[in-house]
């Protein structure tokens, strides 16, 4: 199965359309990487305690997201195109993460055997692709006020840098979540799954001896700390020019069916491969 996460289309389930309050966040995200950059579009879901996330990238065929169902704590990845899924639950997070500890183990066997202009070749390519490797702490990241006020999306949102030892690498323009539609509601279901994703992310960490948990902890950790979303978000890099940018471009209320976050009738079902 491919490796990118493919979305949950509603489901047809032959029974009447029960439908519950929700809410749809729609967002646009621009990756300056490539030239153009490569545009997205981002759509987030919420109702109650689940979460449904779609990412569509413009010009390619292929469209990737997860459902976060929050009642029983796991995760379904959807592949469209080969109409299958699979579920990601603490188990199978677990299993993972002792299969990469035992991979990372062996390697680091193999490597101690390599002659040593070898080894030191391996070690950089590694260090190269897998930031961390050599036990070095990332600097943390702290929050900033700017002072400074906008609109994006219709909605009104305060300025905050983020810096990593005095350098600015992010800037993020936060609403209230109590200002979005069905906002209280959307930050619980998303940050719960935040938490499982933090969890996925330390077990990989502690197996591999590294630390695997990226920029997206540090941005939910913000949306934490200040109790809003980010309607807009900047990377930068370390000349300061931006990376990628996310803007909200929509948010609103909606009715969601009941099958929403359930995987799409018709769709097998795999299991995950380690």
């Amino acid at each position: 199965m491919r490796r990118s996460l493919h979305l949950l289309a509603p489901v047809a389930l032959g029974l009447p359309s029960l439908a519950f309050a929700g809410s749809v966040l729609k967002l646009e995200m621009k990756d300056y990487a490539g030239d153009p950059p490569v545009v997205s579009t981002i759509e987030i879901s919420t109702e109650g305690r689940s979460s449904r996330m779609e990412m569509t990238t413009a010009g390619q065929e292929e469209s990737s997201g997860m459902i976060w169902r929050g009642e029983s704590a796991d995760m379904v990845a959807i592949d469209h195109q080969a109409r299958e899924y699979f579920v990601l639950d603490e188990a199978a997070m677990e299993t993972m993460a002792e299969r990469v500890g035992g991979a990372m183990r062996e390697m680091q066997k193999a490597l101690e055997a390599m002659p040593p202009e070898q080894r030191a070749m391996a070690e950089a390519m590694m260090k190269e692709h897998m930031p961390g490797l050599d036990g070095s702490a990332t600097p943390p990241a702290t929050l900033h006020a700017t002072g400074r006020k906008d609109s994006v999306g219709g909605f009104g949102c305060r300025y905050y840098e983020v810096r990593r030892a005095n350098v600015k690498v992010r800037e993020l323009c936060v609403t209230p979540w109590d200002d979005l539609p069905d906002g209280r509601s959307t930050g619980v279901a998303m940050l719960e799954m935040a938490g499982f994703f933090d969890r996925i992310a330390n077990a990989f960490s502690d197996g591999a001896g590294l630390d695997l948990t990226g920029g997206q902890h540090e941005i939910w950790e913000h949306m934490r700390e200040l109790d809003g979303y980010p309607v807009l978000t900047r990377e930068l890099d370390e000349s300061g020019a931006v990376t990628s940018e996310t803007v909200l471009r929509a948010a609103e209320s909606k009715r969601l069916d009941t099958g929403f976050f359930e995987p799409p009738a018709g769709y097998a079902a795999r299991q995950l491969e380690f």
